[in-house]
């Protein structure tokens, strides 16, 4: 996203439930996103109900052959951006890339698989958590050392 319009990590907690697990391949989300906007949270138009074709401020002239981030009427920029989406970046995530591939996954994955799913999916976010707060602590820690109001 460009940082001004898009809020593609607003999910509702259904959303994420139901991602951590199964996802589609990106070209069909895109197809379903541009017909029938499943994704809404994608841009910040979207949440409040519109469907922009372009963003509010024009891409810088170094960027004019990337598609607009903004753009919920194309597919092409669809299928460019989600790509880069929280849930396409997630590890042990199951892909499908049909409703009948996901009813032939459906009818075959075990309790046990999902169990170890959700154990690696919780091991993979403990550890970004992990990383995160040092990574915060470092950059709080070195504008401390040169503020004003740093303790002595």
């Amino acid at each position: 996203m460009d940082g001004t319009d898009g809020q593609l990590s607003s999910f509702s907690y259904y959303d994420v439930c139901m991602l951590r697990v199964f996802r589609q391949i990106y070209c069909m989300y895109s197809c379903y996103f541009l017909l029938i906007q499943v994704l809404n949270e994608r841009t910040w138009t979207g949440v409040h109900g519109g469907r922009p074709s372009k963003s509010s401020i024009e891409a810088h002239e170094s960027q004019a052959n990337v598609p607009d981030p903004n753009n919920e009427k194309n597919i092409d920029a669809i299928r460019y951006w989600i790509k880069f989406a929280d849930f396409y970046q997630m590890p042990h995530v199951t892909y499908f890339d049909s409703v009948g591939n996901l009813i032939d996954k459906l009818g075959k994955i075990t309790s046990e698989e999902l169990q170890q799913i959700s154990q690696n999916m919780k091991k993979h976010n403990a550890a970004a958590l992990t990383d995160l707060l040092e990574k915060w602590r470092k950059i709080l820690t070195n504008i401390a050392k040169t503020s004003a109001n740093a303790p002595h």
